[in-house]
């Protein structure tokens, strides 16, 4: 039996049965599977599954969703029960209950496009970039030539009210990817390497500088450690300042 648990650009639907507990997980903005609320929480294509995890060597399905619309792509962990999806249409907003269950709370649409976020303090912030093998999103511009600008974007949301979630500004930046947030700054992955945005005030995040040196496919922040991944295989940087150096990595390979 299916319950309709919401529909905005698509509709979600959901079943199972449930079980307990409470805490949270953290993971990075590309990440496919979280912990939170003491559950497993993992996204394939167009499937949400909760897991229960009191054996961990058992992992027990409590709950799926399954959507009729958008194609689910990343997951990121807020607050103590939510967990924001990236979708190719937008950013879904669910709740995990104590006991597993997931109830769709809101979606924040845009382009068609790869969509990772992160949260912080009532804030959320979105990169999307062009699908892979992909003009769907093209424009012309002035000089007739055919580009993706459309959807190489940072966007910022006001989650202060989870379920109407509004966008405070949008920002270009040339085929983002992963990002992270600690404190008033934000780390973006793009294709000119990493980027550090000022977001003391999100409605208008402002560029410090960019670091080509550190080409990263996603991005965690704490304090003043910084973990980037990439094709080529991990970074652990240093973060003094905003002046940021390579402190150890592990390579493909290695």
């Amino acid at each position: 039996m299916f319950l309709t648990v919401y529909c905005l650009a698509g509709c979600v639907e959901s079943t199972g049965s449930g079980d307990s507990i409470s805490s949270t997980g953290s993971g990075g903005s590309t990440a496919r599977f979280v912990i939170q609320n003491n559950h497993l929480i993992v996204v394939e294509d167009t499937t949400i599954r909760s897991f229960n995890i009191d054996d961990a060597m058992n992992p027990r399905l409590v709950d799926q969703s399954i959507t009729t619309g958008p194609r689910l792509e990343t997951l990121f962990p807020y607050a103590e029960d939510l967990v924001l999806i990236g979708t190719n249409q937008g950013a879904i907003i669910v709740q995990i209950s104590a006991d597993g269950f997931i109830e769709g709370l809101s979606f924040a649409s845009h382009f068609t496009s790869r969509d990772p976020v992160v949260a912080a303090d009532n804030i959320m912030y979105v990169t999307i970039r062009p699908e892979e093998n992909s003009l769907e999103m093209g424009v012309v511009d002035d000089s007739g030539v055919l580009s993706n600008s459309g959807s190489n974007r940072l966007i910022v949301f006001d989650v202060t009210d989870v379920g109407n979630p509004i966008e405070l500004v949008q920002k270009r930046i040339e085929n983002p990817s992963g990002l992270s947030v600690s404190g008033d700054r934000l780390f973006v992955c793009f294709t000119g390497g990493l980027r550090i945005y000022d977001v003391a005030d999100p409605s208008d995040p402002q560029v410090i500088t960019d670091y080509a040196d550190f080409p990263c496919n996603d991005v965690i922040a704490v304090n003043s450690e910084i973990l980037a991944t990439g094709d080529d295989g991990i970074q652990l940087l240093d973060n003094q300042q905003d002046v940021i150096s390579l402190l150890t990595s592990i390579q493909v390979g290695d």
